[in-house]
């Protein structure tokens, strides 16, 4: 008989969830984080969802014209829930939550709801014109903002485009309290749950959280009391089933002693051997990797004179794309002193474009590889690969001829037009680094592996990319000292400043 599991799903993807979750909760709102509305579609038209940092109350450079209305006032904190109209400058409205409005100008869509939407003020969950235009607001007053492109959105059809929003304040309230206990142990590095309490927030704006170490007393006890095996434990207590939203994570609990425990594939175990604290842990009188239990991680792999990097992408994930402009400082910095080689998913999320580039890529690399990093660098700019290829003086003759050998040999074309053999019916498959990805369990972009172990947890900032492949190393050179930006670069294409986040990625 068929084994049935209970769904589990790792920190990353559940992530990705309690976002999608986050929008659900209101209908059709569009995620912040990492211009995340490239990866997760939605119901909904192009409403202010935001794709930029929260900004201050003031709001220079927006324009408004105000109709005052007596009522509760809109403050950083509250829940608030509008009616909106946008429009372009000429006038032309791309979208609205109001039915008639949508009718009227015949972007009507009968599968999607046309209702209020609701947001936390002051949480970066809308752009930042947007958030701003609402404070102090107060229920039944309209207000005709005009958002600039910096305090819109920074990828996408709306991208650099000034938009004018009629908003209607239809209701404030204050979020409701909600309590979490979180068991964790700051000696794990892989163990920071901000990610996820930050879109937990989101979810429950009033959720307030206590965090507990299993080092102290009380997190010795409450993890024995509650049989915990592994951490972090994130725990609700029974009052979560009142609360509004509880619809969208109900799935995702599951009872421990008198709480509901989210699962999110906590994978650190306290009692366990941790293999980079210079500490037996366990008591067994092995240090490290001495322990045979740390043999799989990857700080204990084994050591090359000249290290394997093998990156697993999608060329057009912008979270492939983001850890790939950590990685290329790296690259030029150790040069031929490691062996780096850029590969891809066993399918793409992307469309046919994607194929394309993975193939043309990959023939870069087999036939042309001391020009890669130069095409690599300046495809990673803009994603203009006619003007890169010209850029970087690539043999055209001899890359159409990979090109079309490689297409042939793994039947990309053939899969892609035979949707019979996507993945999950969605996907068309991409076999190059099929066998690569089976064996080292890549299931989404990216992915990092050095010297034939996965390296997990690692950030997508050159400083930590330099660390963890130097790690690699028999005897590490000097390059291995150098100083490298520990700023996280920002997803997508483009070389501008980083948003900081290293757990997100493109997976089915």
């Amino acid at each position: 008989m068929r084994e049935v599991k209970e769904p589990r799903i790792s920190l990353q993807s559940l992530l990705a969830l309690l976002l999608l979750a986050s929008l659900l909760a209101d209908g059709y709102f569009i995620i912040k984080i990492a211009d995340f509305n490239k990866e997760i579609s939605y119901t909904g038209g192009s409403h202010p969802g935001t794709t930029s940092n929260p900004g201050t109350t003031s709001n220079p450079g927006t324009t408004t014209t105000i109709i005052p209305i007596v009522g509760k006032v809109v403050e950083a904190g509250k829940i608030v829930k509008v009616d909106y109209i946008g429009k372009f400058e000429n006038g032309t409205v791309f979208d609205t939550s109001i039915e008639d409005e949508a009718k009227k100008a015949g972007i009507y869509n009968k599968f999607r709801s046309y209702e209020p939407f609701s947001f936390v003020v002051g949480r970066g969950q809308v752009i930042e014109g947007f958030d701003n235009a609402v404070l102090g607001m107060k229920v039944g007053e309209e207000k005709e903002v005009t958002i600039p492109p910096e305090k819109g959105y920074s990828i996408g059809p709306l991208a650099g485009k000034t938009l004018i929003f009629k908003i209607i304040v239809r209701d404030v309230k204050e979020p409701k309290k909600l309590s979490v206990v979180v068991v964790n142990d700051k000696r794990c590095k892989e163990c920071d749950i901000t990610g996820i309490i930050d879109q937990l927030q989101g979810i429950f704006p009033g959720l307030e959280y206590t965090e507990i170490d299993y080092s102290s007393d009380e997190g010795k006890k409450l993890y024995n009391e509650l049989n915990l095996k592994y951490l972090p434990a994130i725990l609700f207590d029974e009052s979560v089933k009142e609360a509004e939203n509880y619809k969208n994570i109900e799935r995702f609990l599951e009872p421990v002693g008198e709480y509901l425990s989210l699962r999110i594939g906590a994978s650190f175990d306290p009692n366990a051997e941790i293999c980079d604290n210079g500490i037996d842990d366990n008591g067994n009188g092995l240090i490290d990797c001495e322990d045979p239990t740390c043999e799989k991680e990857f700080v204990c792999m084994p050591k090359k004179e000249k290290p394997e990097v093998e990156l697993f992408v999608m060329a057009y994930c912008p979270f492939g794309t983001q850890i790939e402009k950590g990685v290329l400082p790296v690259a030029e910095l150790l040069g031929d002193k490691i062996n780096l080689s850029v590969k891809f998913c066993s399918y793409a999320m992307h469309g046919k474009k994607e194929l394309d580039e993975q193939i043309l890529q990959y023939c870069i690399q087999k036939e042309q590889k001391d020009k890669y990093l130069s095409y690599l660098r300046c495809f990673l700019k803009e994603g203009k690969t006619d003007e890169c290829l010209k850029e970087t003086s690539i043999d055209q003759e001899k890359l159409n001829a990979c090109i079309e050998q490689t297409d042939k040999e793994f039947k990309i074309t053939e899969n892609y037009e035979d949707k019979s053999t996507w993945l999950n019916g969605r996907f068309p498959i991409f076999d190059i680094y099929k066998e690569e990805n089976e064996r080292y369990g890549i299931r989404g972009s990216p992915g990092l592996v050095i010297n034939g172990a996965v390296a997990e947890g690692v950030g997508r900032d050159p400083a930590s990319l330099l660390g963890a492949i130097c790690l690699g190393f028999k005897e590490k050179p000097e390059e291995c000292n150098e100083k490298l930006s520990s700023i996280t670069p920002s997803p997508g294409f483009g070389f501008s400043e980083g948003s900081g986040d290293s757990t997100s990625g493109c997976s089915a």
